[in-house]
């Protein structure tokens, strides 16, 4: 870091001043703050999150964005602990300290089979079923018309 300097004033001619041509300075990174939520999700057999944040105190202009990744605690329908891994990315991200939440709450909702969507499953025609042997002449196919072993009545 250089320095310079100059005495102004109508006393200036009295003093002498004197200083170092270099100096050092701690610069300390800007601390910054981090508003994140967990979104409710509907169940889809993953530990993944849905995260929204914002950051708050950055310097206008400068190169910074955070960057977010978030798990469900279990995969238990309802209220859930969801963890929070937040960070800085940009060219300038090395100017800040990142204070962010750790955890939030959302909600994994469970599937709803509501009218529409059984309505879709019945409107599907079905798939035809195919089986296939090799073409070994040495395999032959047996169906078994009872392969529970169940009587016409249903008991053994």
């Amino acid at each position: 870091m250089d320095v310079s300097g100059s005495l102004s004033g109508t006393d200036a001619g009295n003093y002498d001043l004197s200083t170092n041509d270099t100096t050092t300075a701690d610069i300390d990174r800007k601390v910054i703050t981090a508003d994140i939520r967990a979104l409710d999700k509907l169940f889809d057999g993953s530990l993944v999150a849905i995260l929204e944040g914002v950051l708050n105190g950055t310097i206008s202009g400068d190169d910074v964005e955070l960057q977010m990744s978030g798990l469900f605690a279990n995969l238990e329908l309802g209220e859930n602990s969801v963890s929070i891994d937040a960070s800085l990315i940009g060219a300038d991200a090395g100017n800040y300290e990142l204070i962010a939440p750790d955890s939030a709450t959302a909600r994994l909702l469970g599937f709803v089979q509501n009218e529409a969507y059984q309505s879709a499953i019945v409107s599907q025609p079905p798939l035809p079923r195919q089986l296939s042997v090799p073409g070994d002449a040495g395999y032959q196919l047996v169906v078994d018309e009872n392969p529970l072993g169940l009587a016409d009545n249903g008991q053994q």
